[in-house]
């Protein structure tokens, strides 16, 4: 699986800038794309990239004492069909972009 997950990623254009790297700076055409040839297990890849970057902005809201979003409120299903939902309206938009807006959506972690 890792083997197929990592020749999607080295299909896709635009997936290293100087800023970032990874499934996050493809396009949503590219994610499109690397699903059709790979299926299941290219999607499962991407959903791996937004999963670490949600914690990251986790991580970067709770150094900044804002409060954090509930990673569990969103099940996998609807992370999936929402990725693909947005991607399709935003081919040409990168997949962060989709993950951010995606991330806008969850439930705030309670305070305390």
């Amino acid at each position: 699986m890792l083997i197929a997950g990592s020749a999607a990623n080295a299909n896709s254009s635009g997936t290293d800038h100087a800023d970032g790297r990874g499934y996050g700076y493809s396009s949503c055409a590219d994610f499109g794309r690397d699903y059709q040839r790979y299926g299941d297990v290219s999607e499962q890849s991407y959903a791996s990239w937004l999963f670490g970057f949600w914690s990251g902005k986790n991580a970067v809201l709770s150094f900044e004492g804002k409060r954090t979003k509930d990673l569990t409120s969103i099940s996998y299903l609807q992370v999936k069909q929402g990725m693909r939902r947005y991607c399709d309206q935003h081919p040409l938009a990168f997949y962060a972009d989709g993950a951010d807006d995606l991330f806008d959506t969850l439930a705030n972690m309670p305070k305390g």
